[in-house]
């Protein structure tokens, strides 16, 4: 989490949601300090009192799709999306790298980070990362924008195809943050 003293927000920072533009965008006005993990929960440290709670989240279509990206490759926090115990091959002890692996086995939304344990989601602010400018501006902190936008890399577009079937998993699973979000606003790009 992240605390800006000056702005009396504290951030709920998920990957794979535009994080690092939110943060170098809006830092000069901000200026955040990481309190505990870096993609730590609401629930892992103390807010401070006074404080407004505040969390970013992307198109559920588009966050899916650059997790599946970071699972197929490299990145060390890949496993707190998937079931890892079934994810890995047991026989080769590789990741599963088909999409439909992938969806059987991934298991986290945008909206775990503040989800107290009994489920119920425990946040001030969901702010969609399209709309960041917007939210900034109505606290009286003008932002020119994120000036990047973060997109999947094109490697994984090809391999990732959304079906009639991945779309329907995406409106159950992601409801809550479909709500969010204008229409079915699905990127098949």
């Amino acid at each position: 989490m992240y605390l800006s003293e000056p702005l009396k927000l504290a951030w709920v920072r998920v990957p794979k949601t535009g994080s690092t533009s939110f943060k170098n965008a809006t830092q000069d006005a901000a200026k955040w300090k990481e309190l505990g993990a870096d993609h730590g929960t609401l629930f892992d440290d103390e807010v401070p009192e006074g404080y407004t709670t505040l969390i970013t989240i992307r198109n559920p279509y588009d966050w899916v799709r650059s997790v599946y990206g970071m699972c197929i490759g490299e990145r060390s926090h890949w496993g707190v999306y998937v079931n890892e115990e079934v994810y890995v091959n047991e026989e080769s002890n590789k990741r599963r790298k088909s999409v439909d692996a992938f969806f059987t086995f991934f298991k986290k939304t945008q909206l775990d980070w503040v989800r107290n344990p009994d489920g119920a989601i425990e946040v001030d602010e969901v702010v969609c990362i399209e709309n960041v400018t917007e939210f900034f501006s109505k606290h009286g902190v003008p932002l020119a924008g994120l000036g990047h936008e973060n997109k999947t890399n094109s490697h994984v577009l090809g391999l990732f195809e959304w079906t009639k079937e991945r779309r329907i998993w995406v409106r159950r699973k992601f409801a809550a943050e479909l709500k969010f979000y204008p229409n079915d606003i699905a990127n098949s790009k």
